[in-house]
């Protein structure tokens, strides 16, 4: 049976976000989760047994079949990660890493443009963490470059942690055919302004407020 190790990593990338003392910030930090797939031919995969057979190469994958720990083939169902790091609002948030971090489902991805066998196309709630439930990513569409012996997936999606403000974020496969995946993912946010720029915007108004009070008052005792 082959079995390819993948590592998955997200990065949430933010300027200054202005906030009051009850709203939610974004996310910023960044995780990383490891676990291993197959490349399969989706169409032929009704079956545990027939999805062996489908096994196939990156090149010509109509579909990524994570599996379960155990290394076995598992089309249709989501296979498991586990996370290996976390930085920032991740690791503020609680989120155990490392040899015994916490395990998540990560969901078979189709190629075909529509859901095949067990195998979802997007929008699809692509992973989240088993027990504590407070982060999960959905990936809302992507595209993809195939070659002989290579895969690339381009995505958008939102990253989703307890506490914070749904994040926005890209999601980013690739493999050349060395046995090793990289997912990498960036957010990012609509511009907003620096704090220097509100704090002048705010002598401007209060400036403006003090010459709006003297005029009226100089009609008042004219």
């Amino acid at each position: 049976m082959r079995k390819h190790l993948v590592v998955i990593g997200m990065v949430a990338m933010f300027g200054a976000v202005a906030q009051t003392a009850q709203a939610a910030s974004l996310v910023f930090g960044s995780i990383s989760i490891s676990g291993a797939y197959i490349p399969v031919n989706v169409g032929s995969c009704g079956t545990q047994l027939s999805c062996q057979g489908a096994m196939t190469t990156l090149g010509q994958a109509t579909g990524i079949d994570f599996v379960v720990t155990n290394g076995v083939t598992s089309p249709g169902t989501a296979g498991d990660y586990r996370v290996g790091g976390t930085t920032g609002d991740f690791t503020t948030a609680g989120i155990i890493s490392g040899v015994n971090g916490e395990m998540g489902k990560i969901k078979d991805i189709s190629l075909t443009g529509s859901n095949v066998n067990g195998f979802s196309a997007a929008p699809i709630l692509l992973f989240q963490l088993n027990n504590s439930g407070n982060f999960s990513f959905d990936l809302l569409n992507f595209t993809f470059v195939q070659t002989t012996n290579q895969l690339d997936i381009f995505g958008f999606g939102t990253i989703k942690l307890a506490g914070y403000l749904d994040t926005p974020g890209t999601f980013y496969f690739s493999n050349q055919g060395t046995g090793v995946g990289t997912f990498t993912f960036s957010a990012t946010e609509a511009a907003v302004p620096e704090p220097s720029s509100m704090l002048l915007m705010g002598f401007g108004l209060v400036g403006l407020a003090a010459v709006l009070r003297r005029r009226r008052q100089a009609r008042k005792m004219a």
